[in-house]
């Protein structure tokens, strides 16, 4: 994964698509699943982001993507 700490300029279309997927399964919605980094996968991303504690910042970083594929607690 092409992860750059301030951006998602890095991130290829299949990364978002996985990206987008997860959001879509966890009940955030980042709009299409189509590899675009739109405005309603930003907002998902966001919205993720602030549900876990995180900075509400839209780039997917080594700390969302962890927290994203993590395990879910009962």
């Amino acid at each position: 994964m092409s992860l750059k700490a301030t951006d998602n300029s890095l991130m290829t279309s299949e990364e978002i698509l996985l990206v987008q997927d997860r959001l879509k399964s966890l009940g955030f919605n980042p709009g299409p699943v189509d590899g675009i980094m739109g405005p309603r996968t930003e907002s998902a991303i966001i919205a993720f982001k602030r549900s876990r504690g995180l900075k509400p910042r839209v780039w997917v970083g080594p700390q969302t993507w962890q927290m994203l594929y993590e395990p879910e607690l009962p």
